[in-house]
């Protein structure tokens, strides 16, 4: 499950692009001048007896400049032109969203890891506290991706958010990740709420 990202339509992230824009472009109207300059003094000149270090040429640099300059560009036509599309909005959950899909929300010990069908391991949680449900025996159970069992070691203490939908991977917070992360999901904790859109 995805965390909520920087949303790129925004007039700070516009303004800065095109501020880089501008900057480039003013970088490659100087180089030009100097090439003009440098050129306008070189005809007819003596052969340097004593040649300088090689310096990169000028039309590297305005390759290289160019190159940013094209991909900028790219980057705010993109910015400007492409809407955002249905699939990349629903990639990015509330934490409302994160609570309301979640069928199990509990902070505990691991007590057991077990076999399961297929590549997954069921891990059991001996729960202390738990925000869903509300009621609950003193233990709950899931499956992870075998691939994952190191992070639900037996005896480590966490706070996970089990997603109703089985696709979805659990969220474990672990040591000072808990006080917070258990904080922030009982504000957005509303018992009856059903505001879950569907899977991220």
């Amino acid at each position: 499950m995805t965390v909520e990202h920087e949303n790129l339509d925004d007039p700070a992230t516009e303004a800065l692009l095109r501020e880089q824009l501008a900057l480039i472009g003013g970088m490659l109207a100087d180089d030009s001048d100097g090439d003009s300059h440098s050129d306008s003094h070189s005809t007819g000149a003596d052969p340097d007896p004593h040649p300088h270090p090689h310096k990169p040429s000028r039309k590297r640099a305005r390759f290289v400049a160019a190159s940013v300059l094209g991909l900028a560009a790219a980057a705010l036509i993109a910015l400007l032109v492409v809407p955002p599309s249905a699939d990349e909005e629903q990639a990015k959950p509330t934490t409302e969203g994160l609570v309301a899909c979640a069928r199990l929300i509990a902070e505990g010990t691991v007590s057991r890891v077990e076999r399961a069908d297929g590549d997954a391991v069921r891990v059991v949680l001996a729960v202390e506290r738990r925000l869903k449900p509300a009621e609950g025996g003193s233990e709950e159970e899931f499956l992870v991706p075998r691939a994952e069992k190191q992070s639900f070691a037996v005896g480590t203490r966490m706070l996970v958010n089990v997603s109703r939908f089985p696709e979805e991977p659990v969220l474990e917070f672990t040591g000072t990740d808990i006080a917070p992360t258990w904080e922030w999901m009982s504000a957005a904790h509303h018992p009856g709420d059903t505001g879950c859109e569907g899977p991220a």
